[in-house]
């Protein structure tokens, strides 16, 4: 007799608990959303860094070809829309071109973009001039 009372009292908990399981993965489903979310504009971010540092390296190594500093230009708006470019040029022995290269990286994920501030991001590369 009393495995049965066992056996029932075990079925009832388990019927005043039918529903736990759901309840608690809609309470978690949001967090886990908006973390895949957040890791997700962190790799939008890091690609957008490599991106301007291999700008930046092709800017001055036309910067370092071509002393208007034209090309460079052309080069980093063709790769990075939106980048600003500076070369400056330093006349010691020997000459170098420094070429730096800034972009602002928007958030552009839903849900999450507009929460999260824009990143600057800022790279700077110097060569040996050819004369």
């Amino acid at each position: 007799m009393t495995a049965q009372r066992h056996f029932r009292r075990a079925w009832l908990g388990r019927r005043e608990q039918r529903g736990q399981a759901t309840v608690e993965f809609i309470m978690v489903l949001p967090a886990v959303v908006l973390v895949v979310l957040l890791i997700l504009q962190s790799m939008v971010v890091s690609h957008d860094v490599l991106v301007v540092s291999n700008a930046a390296r092709e800017a001055a190594r036309a910067a370092a070809v071509d002393p208007s500093g034209a090309d460079s230009q052309r080069i980093v708006a063709r790769s990075m829309p939106g980048a600003v470019v500076v070369v400056t040029r330093s006349m010691g022995s020997p000459p170098m071109v420094t070429a730096t290269v800034t972009y602002r990286s928007k958030p552009s994920l839903p849900l999450i973009g507009p929460m999260l501030p824009s990143i600057v991001i800022t790279r700077r590369v110097t060569m040996r001039a050819e004369t």
